[in-house]
């Protein structure tokens, strides 16, 4: 669970609540199992829910074998050796022991896999309340220790509590709670960006998953940086925000800011450019920089998986303030460390860890999840010459998923990066390379349709001339 210290057990005279041999069973089940059967438990099971350390670190290896679909006998001899854990766990011999539990009915080993789960719980709760019991003798702020451990008792609570079934009587009594709770959370109902047809179709609120598609270096990034730098200066004390930008790194993104405010291009800034900066360019700079400075951002540059960020995310959203928006960007899901044997078994991954976040949060915290995405290869068919290669929803990469679980689905598209539309439109070229269109086919309790804009990437400028709801 969390950073809760475990008692010891040694005062009690018992041991903890266990179960070794169960552990070791569904360690081998993981080994032999077909790979569907394997994705239902690993859906259930996480490393901490195993009692034996061994287990744990076994588990974990198991895990990242299994997402390079590479699970079997020797790839883990091989990765525990390359870890310099092969002892640690037992080495080849009892590696090779856990492989000869097999199991011939799925139901058994999900039994089975609730069992661990049952008895991590356990462990948990005695955890729990040993560390408040200790705290009682020497806290003086009691109040804070009984929030503190309801707060976690919760949260076991609800790991444990996958009923989704409810009469109408709870739910009734459900709704109004939240409808109570909501009021007193002093939560905008939108946040206001000052940009035209951002404002009066998407409406960005809380609760949502948003993905930001486009072509590769169609300027969504760069969209993007606009997008927040609106939303922050004209919600100052409302937003937080933790960025991963996994891609370009945090410098393009501050870069992107101070050209928006000082009309000098990303060249020059980078000294890339035939422009000498003058001493007028540095102060206007040094402007912009004091502008920024306190956005409140936390960076994150370095590749990791999902479920990684998901957990990271947890510790930012719960720093923070409630009533705040809490706003996650991941930039871009191509460069997630997540792997699987085909695209749709990625896109599962991703899909569900992001799905998981926004549920975890759903009426009770203020967050909107933002995922940067491309588009496949079937928006550039030539086939598309004559609908100036405007995108759809099918077009962005991968499978259904992505589209599945996002609230908000928004469309970039940059006419003037494709050569032969330009030139069929030869008399209005300027204006195509000058033309960014978003369009909105998907969006949850706001409008649909479509904002065009005159953009200037050089500058990080878009300015809204035209949107029509559909």
């Amino acid at each position: 669970m969390s950073n809760v210290r475990k008692p010891d057990f040694n005062d009690y005279g018992k041991m903890p609540p266990h179960d070794i041999n169960i552990e070791e069973n569904v360690l081998g089940y993981l080994i032999n199992l077909d790979k569907m059967y394997q994705d239902a438990l690993f859906n259930i099971l996480k490393p901490e829910f195993f009692y034996n350390e061994s287990h744990q670190k076994l588990f974990k290896v198991f895990h990242q074998l299994y997402l390079n679909d590479t699970l079997n006998l020797l790839s883990i001899i091989n990765e525990c050796k390359q870890q310099g854990i092969l002892d640690e766990v037992g080495g080849p011999a009892y590696i090779s022991e856990i492989k000869k539990y097999t199991v011939k009915k799925i139901k058994t080993a999900i039994t089975h896999c609730k069992h661990i789960f049952q008895k991590y719980t356990q462990r948990e709760i005695i955890a729990i309340t040993t560390n408040s019991s200790r705290l009682a003798y020497d806290e003086e702020d009691i109040k804070k220790n009984i929030e503190t451990t309801i707060n976690k008792l919760n949260k076991l609570y609800e790991q444990n509590n996958d009923e989704t079934v409810t009469d109408q009587q709870n739910a009734a009594d459900e709704s109004l709670k939240d409808i109570i709770n909501k009021s007193k959370r002093n939560i905008k109902p939108y946040y206001r960006t000052n940009i035209d047809g951002i404002d009066d179709l998407l409406k960005i609120s809380g609760e949502n998953v948003m993905i930001i598609a486009g072509k590769s270096g169609s300027g969504k990034t760069k969209f993007l940086s606009y997008l927040m730098y609106k939303l922050l200066t004209n919600n100052p004390d409302d937003i937080e925000v933790s960025w991963y930008a996994l891609e370009d790194g945090k410098n393009k993104s501050q870069r992107a800011f101070i050209s928006m405010l000082t009309l000098l291009t990303d060249d020059d800034l980078q000294s890339k450019s035939d422009r000498i900066l003058s001493e007028n360019d540095i102060q206007r700079i040094v402007d912009a920089h004091e502008k920024i400075k306190h956005f409140p951002i936390e960076w994150h540059t370095n590749r990791k998986f999902i479920r990684d960020i998901e957990k990271e995310f947890e510790v930012f959203v719960n720093k923070k303030e409630k009533s705040k928006l809490k706003i996650l960007i991941v930039d871009n899901l191509n460069k997630l460390s997540d792997t699987g044997r085909t695209q749709l078994d990625r896109d599962i991954i991703i899909g569900e860890a992001v799905g998981d976040m926004h549920d975890k949060y759903l009426n009770k915290d203020n967050i909107i999840i933002i995922l940067i995405h491309h588009y496949s290869d079937e928006q550039l068919d030539k086939s598309n010459l004559n609908n100036a290669y405007m995108p759809t929803e099918k077009n962005v990469k991968g499978s259904g998923k992505y589209r599945e679980i996002s609230t908000q689905l928004l469309l970039t598209h940059n006419p003037g990066q494709f050569n032969d539309l330009v030139i069929r439109y030869s008399h209005a070229s300027d204006i195509l390379k000058r033309l960014f269109l978003v369009s909105i086919p998907k969006n949850r309790g706001g409008s649909l349709g479509n904002i065009k804009f005159f953009m200037s990437l050089e500058y990080n400028i878009f300015e809204p001339f035209y949107f029509k709801k559909q």
